[in-house]
């Protein structure tokens, strides 16, 4: 959740996202992208990918997703 990851974020609560989630290997980044208009956080890990993690969450799946990596290995 860097500058393009919480412009993402802050322009989704704009135009009235119903429940945005932020997903960072830095947790340190959760309690300004909470400010900028996440709903909540989560930090992957190696027992659960923020993949697996974000299907849990809603029971007939995410409208729309936004990937805002900069770094190749962590997208895969």
């Amino acid at each position: 959740m860097g500058a393009v990851g919480l412009s993402v974020i802050q322009s989704a609560k704009i135009q009235g996202a119903g429940k945005i989630y932020g997903i960072d290997i830095n947790d340190q980044k959760f309690e300004i992208a909470k400010k900028f208009g996440a709903d909540v956080c989560y930090k992957p890990t190696a027992e659960k990918s923020g993949k697996a993690w974000l299907l849990e969450q809603e029971k007939w799946g995410i409208n729309f997703t936004y990937d805002c990596t900069g770094n190749v290995n962590i997208m895969r």
